[in-house]
């Protein structure tokens, strides 16, 4: 979450790109977000860098009030 004067910069987009490489550096396989429906700001951030809605959790996630799920394979 970034605070209101810090929105709009591209800090999300850098850090999403910045995380992306590493996780692909390091050997992951795929990345998982949960998220709230009314962030719609990083609803669209993550589907921008090709992430997909899942209809529910992965198993074992630990945000359980999280409402919306999002997976990319690497």
């Amino acid at each position: 979450y970034f605070l209101p004067e810090a929105r709009g910069h591209g800090f999300g987009k850098e850090i999403m790109l910045r995380s992306i490489k590493l996780a692909a550096q390091l050997g992951y396989q795929q990345l998982y977000i949960e998220t709230f429906a009314n962030l719609d700001s990083a609803i669209g951030l993550y589907q921008h860098f090709g992430f997909e809605q899942l209809s529910a959790p992965l198993a074992g996630s630990s945000h359980s009030a999280c409402d919306r799920w999002f997976i990319k394979k690497l």
